[in-house]
């Protein structure tokens, strides 16, 4: 997908148009609810699921739908927190290395295959934080659905809209 994404309609509506592009009003929109955790998330995947689902249904922020979503979030967890322990374990082994070298079959010091893993982990975990709305600036453009007026209520003012 090329470009900026797309705006929701309820901030369409919100902020005005001004590139005057027709607003969507059949825009999808999931009934919040905790998706069931898949089995295959275990010890930190499966405590950071029960963590964050808790958090984003508390604030209408996760649908039954956002399951693969939330799952590979708490996958990225899960590997970021593997990751860590075993720097640990190489920085016990091997003080002066701090954990974040090892070294090559021929003797000579390369970066540990874990920091690598770790990174990684974090900058994807980052990015689906961004998709839910997890971290500060997500927060920031984040307006949950217990807020939102319904599209399609008629009843709603202006005034309803300021509250967000």
């Amino acid at each position: 997908m090329r470009g900026r994404k797309p705006k929701p309609t309820h901030l369409k509506l919100i902020t005005g148009n001004p590139g005057r592009r027709p607003i969507r009003m059949d825009e999808f929109r999931p009934t919040a609810k905790i998706p069931p955790c898949p089995k295959h998330l275990k010890d930190e995947a499966r405590k950071e699921w029960l963590r964050v689902s808790r958090l984003l249904y508390q604030h209408c922020m996760v649908a039954e739908v956002d399951r693969g979503a939330l799952a590979m979030l708490c996958t990225l967890w899960g590997r970021y927190v593997v990751a860590e322990e075993m720097i640990e374990k190489a920085r016990e082994a091997a003080p002066a290395s701090a954990g974040l070298f090892v070294k090559s079959p021929n003797g000579f010091p390369i970066q540990s295959p874990w920091l690598s893993v770790s990174n990684r982990s974090m900058e994807q975990y980052k990015s689906m934080c961004n998709e839910f709305g997890l971290t500060p600036a997500a927060r920031v453009r984040a307006v949950p659905t217990a807020v939102q007026p319904s599209l399609f209520d008629d009843e709603a003012s202006a005034g309803s809209f300021a509250q967000v």
